[in-house]
């Protein structure tokens, strides 16, 4: 799932505006919030019997809602982010690797944020972690 080595550089200006939130896939469960469905990879199918599969898709399903109308903006050097609730802060954009990241630090606490990030055609691909599970968090550019 991870990008790898990008052959692009971004800069701050190449992620301009508002991104609108399509896909998030959670380590193989793909909430495809544009198309209002959830899907399992093959690979996370595993050795998963049909009825595993089934509730684990029907259980996800409500989630959809939460994260409909979720985006992230930027607009110079500012961020918002909106997923379960409205954060702001400043961006900058480095690079490591051959790898681009973006760094949010939030306004209300001085807490960062940094996920490698790809544009592909008008898609923005953020790449995260958590508790060792990989995300991607797919926007497209509104």
């Amino acid at each position: 799932m991870a990008a790898g080595a990008n052959a692009q550089k971004l800069t701050e200006k190449d992620i301009q505006g508002h991104w609108n939130l399509m896909v998030f896939d959670i380590s193989g469960i793909i909430l495809d919030i544009k198309n209002d469905k959830v899907t399992i990879s093959e690979e996370m199918k595993g050795d998963m019997d049909e009825e595993t599969v089934a509730a684990i898709t029907d259980g996800m399903t409500g989630t959809l809602e939460v994260f409909k109308g979720a985006y992230i903006d930027f607009n110079g050097k500012n961020a918002t982010v909106f997923l379960d609730g409205e954060d702001k802060g400043t961006f900058e954009v480095t690079q490591r690797d051959g790898k681009n990241y973006v760094t949010i630090t939030y306004t209300e606490d001085g807490t960062e944020d940094e996920y490698e990030i790809a544009v592909k055609g008008k898609e923005l691909h953020v790449y995260a972690e958590e508790e060792g599970k990989p995300m991607e968090f797919i926007y497209e550019k509104k």
